[in-house]
């Protein structure tokens, strides 16, 4: 029925969000459920078209997020984000984040760091710019994809940063590495050529493969209510070994929805999320 599924438990409320070609048919079904007290429906595309317009003809507000790879450029304008900023192994200056704000025409910037160590990079350009800024606390790529489901262009720019903040822990991100050296990390001993799984900055999973690794920390997880999964491959990662993440996921998780994506990051080799 949908996808990009996002449930906040309100004490006797519960908020639902989900990406549909079917909003009647959904409405439908929550109604036998309990009483909606609030709907809404918005056309994704559309959102995308009204924000790229306002962009280029110096609407009111855009939205900046930082990407660490080409490929989630076009996952965020699918989401409604037309400007995005690709970074690699070097993180963005502030200077360079005042250039890429200049080249943004609108009165207003709504700025997703999407990474805990370009954040204070941002919060440094409030200093140095003339736009107004509005930032988002994204620490991953994922919290960024998140906290987009809560925008709409037909909201003003407090009530979009509201609902933004709303969304960012709606999924679990997990960060896939291969070890390239014996080391340490948190309390976690690895080896040459280990495959390992963080979230956060806890290591999860270690194992022989990345699919081995991926089984290890899903099993450490509650899982009971995910119900979709995103797989983002790396740059250079093999793509022979995605049907084995992929079969392992649906191990521990036979009913969801797995979808992959290249997403081009650098430094880790798969980024997945559950939603």
């Amino acid at each position: 029925m949908g996808n990009s599924i996002a449930l906040v438990n309100e004490d006797k409320l519960m908020k639902i969000h989900i990406h549909t070609n079917e909003p009647q048919a959904v409405f439908q079904r929550l109604e036998k459920l309990g009483e909606l007290e609030h709907t809404k429906v918005d056309d994704m595309q559309e959102q995308t078209r009204l924000v790229s317009a306002e962009t280029s003809s110096g609407g009111s507000v855009s939205i900046l997020a930082f990407v660490p790879g080409e490929g989630f450029e076009r996952i965020y304008e699918d989401l409604g984000v037309s400007n995005c900023f690709i970074y690699g192994d070097t993180l963005p200056s502030p200077e360079e984040i005042s250039e890429a704000l200049n080249t943004i025409d609108s009165e207003h910037i709504i700025v997703m760091p999407n990474n805990s160590n370009i954040l204070p990079s941002v919060m440094a350009v409030r200093d140095i710019t003339t736009k107004k800024l509005s930032i988002i606390p994204t620490q991953t790529v994922i919290q960024g994809i998140t906290a987009s489901y809560g925008f709409s262009a037909d909201d003003t720019v407090s009530d979009n940063v509201d609902s933004m903040n709303g969304f960012i822990n709606d999924a679990i991100g997990l960060f896939v590495y291969q070890s390239v050296l014996n080391t340490k990390f948190g309390d976690t001993e690895l080896k040459v050529g280990d495959w390992f799984v963080t979230r956060s900055k806890d290591v999860l999973g270690v194992g022989a493969s990345a699919a081995d690794a991926v089984f290890t920390a899903l099993e450490k997880l509650k899982t009971e209510d995910i119900t979709d999964a995103a797989i983002y491959q790396g740059d250079g990662f093999d793509p022979r070994a995605l049907e084995d993440v992929v079969n392992n996921i649906k191990k521990i998780l036979p009913e969801a929805n797995v979808d992959d994506h290249f997403g081009g990051q650098n430094r880790a080799a798969l980024i997945i999320s559950l939603e």
